[in-house]
């Protein structure tokens, strides 16, 4: 977003508690923002007159909305107040249905000529003059009555006491009125300078859970040095129909600390979580950045919470501050269902490469027996990307191609624009790789920290890797040591890791070997590291 869009919308956020001196422009259209977590931002317009008291009455109100987040804003005018309420109308109606039951009968047969068989077994003929409602007689035992009229004169009797209903022409489809109520939201707007009969566009905007969206490629492997990598989306829209919206799709994680708290102007009984359990040191201002979390494989994202407010720039999509906008374009989208959007193609730089992560834990054995360990050939073939596409590439399952055949398929980890990343598309079985570690010297008492004495332990690493692929390829092993690494073969590289404050001894040493494998036969290489064992 633009300094001047940022502006508009701090404008914007004061426009009810006090007086705009210089009017910001509208947002452009009706748009919705979402991020991979499940949540989204949602700009609607909404257009109203204002009433014979000077007030709009608005029922396009949100079913959830975080807390901090509901904004209604009218760009042209200041607003005094808002206020939300729930209102409940009861409505009648009127159905016919099948009987189910001798009330009904009788009711349905309203004025005709019935014979009725009793629980005593007494027979009464006559007209079914009335059927009164259900009410509760002086014992307390609720129950139906009619009345039937014959020769004899008018009879009343309860509807239980009757065991069949006979007729020339039994009628058994009954009339009934049936009662509901709807409930509805209201926002009452108040102005500061009111003026009926006026007309208003304002926007709502507010963040919600129950969309989401899941990115997904294609990489089709076009040569040695060039993949064809395809992006697409899969919208989930779990929250409400979108009609013609503007969608735009988040790469980033924004700071929304509040996102598990429902805004009260939304009216919802049953909160998610109540603000004393998800902050209670609200009152005191003191918040603790220490608790902002980031999905696993992106980085921790701060811009401000309403970056992506539709402002007055229609960019379509671009870079804003830490987050990327992915424009879908305008859509529509109805509550439960989903769409798969294709976002970007291009083709970028690629580059072979071969990794070996070497396991180097081997049993710390006495010398005299010389402990060895196999390691499992774990030598796997990926390949190197450059992103050359000027937007960034977020976390989703990758599906790698060739020639129209399916190779396998990993994860895209986040990858920023000018960035570099790596996805393995297969084991390497033409590479076989083995690893062993023997234990050359053990040294009793070899050094003494805080009173405590250490043994200190010498183990050599052996690997071996052989190629049988039939062309030259670059390899490239890695390993982490316990302890120090000071005697590393070939153009083997390694670092230091200190220890923890509370461990002084506890060295760790990463090791890089960089290699250039022949089409057929094998390389060797070792390190030589000394670790310590308390005793």
């Amino acid at each position: 977003m633009s300094k001047r869009a940022l502006l508009s919308v701090l404008c914007f956020s004061l426009c009810a508690c006090t007086s705009l001196q210089a009017r910001q422009p509208a947002p452009v259209q009706n748009r919705v923002v979402v991020f991979k977590d499940g949540h989204a931002l949602v700009v609607r317009k909404i257009s109203a007159t204002e009433d014979a008291a000077g007030k709009l009455h608005i029922e396009q109100l949100p079913d959830q909305a975080t807390l901090g987040t509901f904004w209604l804003v009218d760009p042209e005018h200041d607003i005094a107040w808002i206020q939300s309420q729930k209102e409940t109308e009861e409505f009648k109606s009127h159905e016919t249905v099948t009987c189910q039951n001798v009330f009904e009968i009788l009711k349905a047969n309203l004025g005709q000529q019935v014979s009725l068989l009793l629980e005593n077994q007494e027979i009464l003929a006559g007209r079914v003059q009335a059927v009164l409602p259900q009410r509760q007689d002086a014992s307390g035992i609720a129950g139906n009555w009619f009345v039937l009229a014959s020769t004899e004169g008018q009879r009343m009797l309860a509807v239980s006491s009757v065991k069949q209903v006979l007729a020339d022409e039994l009628k058994l489809q009954v009339t009934v009125e049936k009662k509901s109520k709807q409930s509805h939201k209201t926002l009452t707007v108040a102005y500061r300078k009111p003026k009926p009969g006026r007309r208003h566009t304002l926007w709502l905007s507010y963040f919600r859970p129950d969309l989401r969206w899941i990115p997904s490629y294609r990489l089709n492997i076009l040569s040695n040095r060039e993949v064809l990598v395809e992006m697409q989306a899969e919208l989930i829209n779990e929250a409400e129909d979108l009609e013609s919206m503007l969608v735009e799709l988040a790469v980033g994680k924004p700071t929304f600390r509040f996102q598990n708290v429902i805004s009260p102007m939304v009216l919802e009984q049953n909160l998610k979580f109540l603000i004393s359990q998800v902050a209670p040191q609200l009152g005191n201002q003191a918040f603790d950045n220490s608790m902002f979390r980031a999905r696993a494989g992106e980085r921790v994202y701060r811009p401000n919470p309403l970056a992506s407010f539709a402002g007055a720039d229609a960019d379509l999509g671009g870079a804003q501050e830490d987050l990327y906008f992915y424009s879908a374009g305008v859509m529509s989208l109805k509550k439960g269902a989903r769409a798969l959007i294709p976002l970007a193609k291009s083709q970028v730089p690629a580059r072979h490469v071969y990794t070996w992560r070497l396991d180097a834990h081997g049993p710390s054995t006495p010398a005299s027996t010389a402990g060895r360990e196999l390691g499992e050939n774990k030598v796997w073939h990926q390949m190197e990307l450059t992103n050359t596409t000027g937007a960034p590439w977020t976390s989703g399952p990758a599906l790698w191609a060739k020639n129209g055949r399916v190779l396998g398929q990993d994860l895209m980890t986040y990858t920023p624009a000018g960035g570099k990343t790596r996805l393995p598309i297969t084991m390497a079985v033409g590479l076989r790789g083995q690893s062993r570690v023997e234990e050359i010297s053990r040294k009793h008492n070899a050094k003494q920290v805080n009173g405590r004495r250490y043994t200190e332990i010498t183990r050599k690493i052996h690997w071996q890797v052989q190629s049988s692929l039939g062309k030259k390829v670059q390899l490239e092993i890695e390993a982490a040591f316990d302890g120090q690494c000071r005697e590393v073969s070939g153009d083997g590289k390694y670092q230091l890791i200190p220890p923890p404050f509370r461990t002084p001894l506890s060295f760790k040493t990463q090791v890089f070997w960089p290699l250039k494998l022949a089409a057929q036969g094998s390389q060797e290489g070792s390190a030589i590291c000394k670790h310590y064992v308390r005793e």
